[in-house]
């Protein structure tokens, strides 16, 4: 799994909405770009693929889990956090 951060999350829902990416967008270098891609795609949480000399990138199934998951993780947090109880 990729380290759990605002930006690789966001990377990965972009993604899963085939929305254009790029470390301009998330005011990052390109180089932390390119070491969250890297991550996610050795996590296989996302894939890329090259069209014309543009690289894209797909969610994998794992990634659209792991947004579940992450998801997930936010409700409970948020229960947790209000002092929910069953």
């Amino acid at each position: 799994m990729p380290h759990v951060s605002n930006t690789s999350i966001s990377i990965v829902k972009a993604c899963d909405l085939h929305l254009g990416i790029c470390a301009a967008i998330y005011k990052i270098s390109e180089a932390e770009f390119s070491g969250y891609i890297d991550a996610l795609v050795h996590s296989q949480m996302i894939d890329s693929y090259q069209d014309d000399g543009i690289t894209y990138y797909h969610v994998t199934d794992n990634g659209v889990d792991w947004l579940k998951n992450q998801s997930r993780k936010k409700d409970w947090l948020s229960l947790i956090g209000t002092g929910a109880s069953c």
